[in-house]
């Protein structure tokens, strides 16, 4: 059977672009396939083995600091395709696919009709494919509900950590906070040091705090004890974040001051209540932080001064803003991209385009 043709058009122009760019011929031939890897449109490479980018030669059509082996195979025409994938990924794929055909047949049939209809598939589960389900039916929680329920009831499978949590989040995303801890208080406790992780109550602030049950956010993270996890710095911090996220920062600011015995005042800490206010919109709050940093005596990193740049550019206040941005580079801390755009944008706003320029050409 002759390759399958492609577009002439494509070919004269992928073939033009090659000679002026890299000025060498390209060689003639009647398989497509061959043009377009001559090109370096198309590289294959073995699916499981990666080389070493020093190793072999260059594929022709491409620059010296390619190689082959830092292209993924199926590399076509800038988007990523992974022709070759392993057996295991295509048969979860497979089976997913033929779960979800069998759930959208079935309609919003009940309890008894699903497991029915799925009971084909239940000696061929696995957690891969109940959270390739589960995220298909994002938007569809008593479907995914149901489903969940039916798999936890399958003799020899429990569910795991990516499941539960998967469903949790669909929960409250949903805003269906009371089955969401239902489902959460549901988990065996002798599992618990096997299901419950960082990521999980990550998605349980997140969502309590999106529903804005504070309350119930900072009683969620005191349970971290309780489940076998350190009631650390990093998950009160993912804790503020969650809350200032959702504009509760004047709570999340009232709790980072309260618990200053158990959670030392880091920067880091300091710059999510900073940004916070930030976000809301309360530049008067916010530079009551920034004062509140100073007098702390921690010292102030990139991101410290990023925000409050920024706060104070949509505030109008240019003077501050570019004093602050000169006692960056006088501090030795280089501001980046988004700060500089910042000032760039506010110093064209106001008509002061050498000023702008300037900095541009820093």
């Amino acid at each position: 059977m002759p390759p399958p043709r492609l577009e002439s058009s494509i070919l004269a122009a992928a073939a033009a672009a090659a000679a002026c760019r890299f000025r060498k011929p390209i060689a003639r031939t009647h398989e497509p396939c061959a043009v377009l890897r001559s090109l370096g449109v198309i590289v294959s490479c073995p699916p499981a083995v990666r080389h070493n980018a020093s190793e072999g030669s260059p594929p022709m059509g491409l620059p010296p600091c390619f190689r082959q082996g830092v292209l993924p195979s199926g590399y076509l025409f800038g988007s990523l395709r992974f022709f070759h994938s392993s057996a295991s990924e295509c048969s979860s794929e497979v089976r997913a696919s033929e779960i979800l055909r069998t759930l959208k047949s079935i309609g919003g049939s009940g309890n008894a009709d699903l497991g029915d209809a799925l009971r084909q598939f239940a000696d061929k589960m696995d957690e891969d494919v109940v959270l390739k389900v589960l995220q298909k039916q994002r938007s569809n929680w008593q479907v995914a509900l149901a489903f969940f329920n039916w798999v936890a009831g399958l003799p020899g499978y429990a569910h795991g950590s990516r499941a539960y949590t998967e469903m949790l989040d669909i929960l409250g995303r949903m805003k269906k906070i009371r089955l969401m801890r239902q489902l959460f208080d549901d988990i065996p406790e002798e599992r618990w040091v096997v299901v419950v992780t960082n990521r999980m109550f990550a998605v349980l602030l997140n969502r309590y705090a999106g529903a804005h049950k504070v309350q119930e956010a900072i009683e969620v993270f005191s349970l971290r004890k309780d489940c076998g996890l350190e009631l650390d710095l990093v998950g009160f911090q993912i804790l503020l974040m969650s809350l200032c996220r959702y504009k509760h920062v004047e709570e999340a600011e009232a709790l980072f001051r309260e618990k200053k015995g158990e959670f030392p005042h880091v920067i880091r800490s300091w710059n999510i209540i900073l940004n916070g206010w930030c976000v809301k919109g309360s530049f008067r709050d916010a530079h009551r932080i920034w004062n509140d940093i100073i007098a702390s005596k921690v010292e102030r990193d990139l991101v410290t001064y990023g925000t409050f740049i920024k706060a104070l550019t949509k505030d109008g206040r240019i003077g501050p803003a570019m004093k602050l941005f000169n006692k960056m580079w006088e501090k030795g801390i280089n501001p980046d991209v988004a700060i500089c755009n910042c000032i760039i944008d506010q110093l064209c706003f106001k008509k002061r385009i050498p000023e702008a320029l300037e900095i541009f050409e820093r």
